[in-house]
């Protein structure tokens, strides 16, 4: 590492979950677990190291958790809150001389060069972090890092490589790292209430997403838990719908989605209600239905209900996205757990007349799928498989049978 790349910092931004800058707390319940993401970044080509700072808000030392280096300069990690009140998260990460080190001594063992000064560079390094640990009272440790230091700088050659590249020194390395410029972002703060899934407060409204965006003050005012609305399924619902759970996640409340029967007749009721149950089942954490228009829609309904209850995605608001189509009759969104484990995509038919197709435009990387390798999705609904491949795929939807796919995304 250069001596202008010790000086150097890291800079963290775009964390999420974030409000309105962090003016506004995020909102979780006990036991549920908080995925961060992160954007870090320093010049050069220098490695970096960053950690996950999380306590409730009186507690006088962080927890850390290692977080893991995605795609574009993103980092992940996650903790759970197990107390109700206020907790505190932050991100913190540092230009690590260490991982550095590692990285670059691989590449020229693998070269087939003489890496006896670097070996002498990385016993320096060591040595450093003994003395920090030494400073910590961690005495143990600074005597085994100091005898690996000894270690790496004689001996057999082949003995130095196994230790340099040995990965109990590199976790050893990690707890006594040089912090001295790391960064630290600003403190965020997520409100833990209590469990009240079972005995939730439901305000009703039949409205459109954007009046029942106006009226979301007032229902969070009054004390209700949860607004249960009846949209009508039409193209640029995603747009409304995006902004309305955006604001009903900054005031607490929890939006649960009716699908209407409207008057028609038998044939079409029954298509009518089949889309709008999955548009329900799948968008909201929370949905409910009128009585279904025919004795047929009972085993639909049993299914949604079964695939809702096997797929944590789908029973949380968070992880909810909309991806593009070059079909404004088609509508695309994936949800994920807060683990980052299940991941759903939903396509579904706007039209309740005609067959309609489309390619959906899926974000691979943000999703964890591979640019290169097929990924499987399987439709739940029907149980049919499918390997895919990269960003653009192609699906098409048939009101007659089932206007819509629920797929549960393999990464292979």
């Amino acid at each position: 590492m250069s001596n202008e790349a010790a000086g150097q910092r890291v800079v963290i931004e775009q964390i999420s979950p974030e409000i309105d800058g962090g003016r506004v707390p995020i909102k979780r319940v006990v036991g549920e677990t908080v995925v961060v993401d992160a954007s870090a970044v320093t010049e050069g080509r220098d490695a970096i190291t960053c950690r996950l700072l999380y306590r409730p808000r009186r507690a006088a030392q962080w927890s850390e958790a290692p977080m893991q280096a995605l795609p574009n300069d993103r980092w992940r990690a996650a903790f759970t809150v197990t107390t109700e009140g206020r907790w505190q998260y932050t991100v913190t990460g540092w230009v690590d001389a260490f991982k550095t080190w590692r990285r670059d001594l691989r590449k020229r063992v693998d070269a087939g060069e003489d890496v006896a000064v670097d070996l002498g560079a990385g016993a320096s390094l060591i040595r450093a972090a003994a003395r920090r640990a030494e400073a910590e009272q961690k005495k143990p440790e600074a005597r085994i890092l100091g005898a690996l230091a000894q270690d790496l700088e004689a001996g057999d050659s082949a003995a130095r490589l196994r230790l340099a590249l040995d990965d109990e020194l590199a976790l050893l390395m990690e707890r006594f790292a040089d912090r001295r410029l790391a960064t630290v972002h600003r403190e965020l703060e997520v409100v833990v209430e209590r469990e009240h899934s079972r005995y939730p407060a439901r305000y009703e409204i039949q409205a459109t997403f954007r009046e029942a965006e106006a009226h979301l003050p007032a229902v969070a005012r009054l004390g209700f838990d949860v607004l249960s609305l009846s949209p009508d399924p039409a193209p640029g619902m995603a747009e409304g719908f995006q902004r309305l759970r955006d604001r009903a996640a900054e005031l607490g409340v929890e939006i649960a989605l009716t699908p209407p029967l409207p008057q028609a007749p038998p044939l079409d009721r029954r298509r009518a209600f089949v889309q709008r149950l999955l548009l329900a089942a799948t968008l909201g954490a929370s949905y409910a239905i009128d009585s279904p228009p025919d004795d047929g829609a009972a085993e639909l309904i049993s299914l949604v209900n079964t695939i809702r209850r096997e797929n944590p995605a789908l029973q949380s608001d968070r992880g909810l996205r909309f991806h593009p189509t070059d079909n404004d009759r088609v509508l695309c969104y994936s949800k994920v757990d807060d683990k980052g484990d299940n991941l759903i995509l939903v396509a579904v038919s706007l039209d309740l007349q005609k067959v309609q197709a489309a390619w959906l435009e899926l974000p691979v990387d943000e999703l964890g799928l591979s640019r290169d390798r097929p990924y499987q999705v399987h439709d739940l609904l029907t149980g049919a498989r499918h390997l895919w491949h990269g960003r653009r795929n192609f699906v098409q939807l048939d009101p007659l049978s089932i206007p819509a796919h629920i797929f549960r995304v393999r990464r292979r």
